[in-house]
């Protein structure tokens, strides 16, 4: 179930504005290594959060709650963004962030992505043009998984990355020393990468050229690189088959296949085999599994399902197992003719039993389950939970999901757990409002013994307090038009209007009034959410500018503007 972050951890002392955009931010779930070494919080966000704001979150929950201890704190994000967003400008927005976050996984990755020319061929498919040498085409297959999975599993907006290659201009002397750098952080002997390119321009008087597929490396190249420099040629030639763009080294398929080249999926005959096939062994807790310890069988209830299309047209299944010691992460890339077993075998809420290959990702070090032998039916394992008291109590201050940021269950569900438990009434004093009355008074049958007290959380208003303050009794005859817009930022060049709003006022009496939403075509940053209160959703059916300012003019054509 998820919690809302600020009350995970309420201690956390973090500046006013991070504060108020943590308040959108929800934890799913929090896990702790067995030698309570490291930490992984797991959050989702409608917001996007840089990461030199999520790295400064980090710290300062490692410092500040576990002071004195080498404790390791990693947060994974996941959001939920708007329609507003799209790869291309989710890309736009968040590059700095995606830089921030190679250049702590590696200096090389980092360089290829700052140095990369890009450009969106379609609007969910993203070119990257580099230096053409044998490393950046070795590095370019890890680069584009990399931004994939931070398109498609943590923004939800599948996207395709493409690699192509040009002659690099010439390097020069003073480069060499950054280049060397850059070997020592990808764990490449020193002067790999220099070597490489260097050779490549005295080959070439001064140009690099590529490896072509009978080459196994490029003239001068690194000794110990022979099977890396073999990679990238086989890349070379992969890439001239496809326009120019690589799409990294082919992967064979061993079994019979169809005539479209695929092996075709074949269910077990096994009742209890729910996708996939028959397998046997014992499970395993979740919490006992550390690290890539490859097969495993794990048994658990479904707590979360996500399917996202990729623009391969395939599906990524993604949903989240609890066996009540921990929870991991399963996915399954699902062709055409599996989606329909497969989605009927993983339901949330359901218990299921399944066999996979653990695999912890480079990257991210998130560890998941993928490659599934199979799923199959499990029973409920759990205990339910009873009250056992004698005399029973009556809670006398209950809060439905009617309460917001304090409440999160349905008052009908609450109500059938006090009736399963014994309890005879129970009170529903919510914050502010009334709306759970309705519900908790159908929840009842006709004729039950269970009470429900109605009450409420009230509010005092000063309702002596004067709206105006300091009157002169202006005279207010004459027309004019009385307006406020709300924009996207400051700039009239680079921002967009999102709102008008008028009243148009003649003789003192107001005659008229307008109030539109418009439609920016483009994500309203958090900032200016906080500042309005208007968000993607509100403005995305709305009509645009071109639309929205000729009817502002015609309403205030004649009158006096007042802003």
């Amino acid at each position: 179930m998820e919690k809302p972050f600020l009350e995970v951890f309420p201690g956390l002392q973090i500046e006013t504005e991070l504060r108020e955009l943590l308040e959108l931010v929800m934890v799913e779930k929090v896990a702790m290594t067995k030698d309570r070494s490291s930490i992984r919080i797991y959050i989702v966000s409608p917001r996007l959060i840089h990461k030199k704001n999520i790295y400064k979150i980090e710290d300062g929950i490692a410092k500040q709650l576990f002071p004195g201890r080498p404790l390791s704190v990693t947060i994974q994000e996941k959001y939920r963004l708007s329609a507003q967003y799209t790869p291309k400008t989710l890309y736009e927005i968040y590059k700095d962030s995606i830089l921030l976050e190679f250049k702590r996984f590696g200096m090389l990755e980092y360089t290829m992505l700052k140095k990369a020319k890009t450009e969106f061929l379609e609007e969910d498919l993203l070119s990257l043009t580099v230096e053409d040498n044998l490393v950046y085409r070795e590095r370019s297959a890890e680069v584009r998984r990399i931004l994939e999975k931070i398109f498609t599993e943590r923004c939800g907006l599948p996207a395709e990355v493409r690699f192509s290659y040009e002659e690099p201009a010439e390097v020069l002397p003073e480069d060499e020393e950054f280049y060397i750098q850059a070997d020592r952080s990808a764990g490449y002997e020193t002067g790999a990468v220099w070597q490489s390119m260097a050779a490549g321009q005295n080959a070439s008087g001064g140009q690099s050229k590529s490896a072509g597929p009978g080459q196994a490396g490029g003239q001068g190249a690194a000794p110990g690189h022979n099977g890396a420099a073999r990679r990238s040629a086989g890349e070379a030639g992969t890439s001239q088959k496809n326009g120019g763009f690589s799409n990294g080294p082919s992967k064979k398929a061993f079994g019979k296949k169809n005539g479209d080249g695929r092996i075709p999926y074949r269910k077990s005959e096994n009742p209890d085999v729910l996708f996939g096939r028959d397998f046997d062994g014992d499970s395993m807790e979740i919490r006992d599994i550390e690290g890539d310890i490859g097969a495993v069988v794990i048994r658990g209830k479904i707590m979360r399902r996500e399917v996202r299309e990729l623009r391969s047209g395939r599906k990524l299944l993604l949903f989240d197992v609890t066996d009540f010691t921990d929870s991991i992460t399963v996915k399954m890339f699902l062709r055409e003719d599996q989606e329909t077993d497969a989605l009927e075998a993983v339901k949330e809420g359901a218990f299921i039993k399944l066999k996979g290959i653990t695999s912890v990702d480079a990257y991210d070090k998130e560890l998941t389950i993928g490659s599934l032998t199979g799923i199959k039916k499990c029973e409920d394992f759990t205990s339910v939970r009873m009250d056992d008291a004698p005399i029973k109590r009556v809670e006398l201050h209950c809060h439905t999901k009617m309460s917001d940021m304090d409440g999160v269950s349905e008052v009908k569900d609450i109500i059938k757990r006090a009736k399963k438990w014994g309890m005879p009434a129970l009170a529903v004093t919510d914050h502010g409002c009334v709306q759970a009355f309705p519900d908790a008074f159908h929840a009842l049958d006709k004729g039950d013994s269970f009470k429900v007290l109605y009450g409420v959380e009230g509010y005092l208003v000063d309702d002596e307090k004067e709206i105006v303050q300091n009157s002169k009794n202006q005279s207010l005859d004459g027309a004019f038009v009385v307006f406020d817009i709300e924009t996207t930022g400051f700039s009239p060049a680079k921002n967009k209007i999102i709102e008008i709003g008028a009243v148009r006022v003649e003789n003192g009496v107001i005659t008229d009034r307008m109030d539109e939403f418009i439609n920016p075509e483009v994500p309203i940053p958090f900032e200016i959410e906080r500042l309005t209160g208007i968000n993607d959703a509100m403005v995305m059916n709305a009509a645009t500018v071109e639309t929205v300012l000729p009817q502002f003019l015609e309403f205030a054509k004649d009158a006096v503007l007042v802003a």
